[in-house]
């Protein structure tokens, strides 16, 4: 019987961001169908994260873009 080895999966794509109050946004992506991690960290509190699919990820960045202009 042979032992099977879990692959790991990393991401192709990591980005780091800088945020209010000493946050960090972070956004890795595995690849352009798969779900992309966002995460956001630091300032003495617990990380939350969430996963994205492919069409969450494009309307998190339209409703972002339209914030920031």
């Amino acid at each position: 019987m042979s032992q099977s080895v879990p692959s790991k999966f990393r991401p192709t794509t990591r980005r780091t961001l800088r945020a209010l109050g000493g946050r960090r946004v972070v956004i890795e992506g595995f690849g352009k169908h798969a779900p992309t991690l966002v995460a956001i960290g630091g300032s003495g509190e617990v990380p939350a994260g969430a996963w994205l699919s492919p069409a969450e990820l494009r309307r998190f960045v339209e409703v972002a873009r339209k914030i920031l202009k």
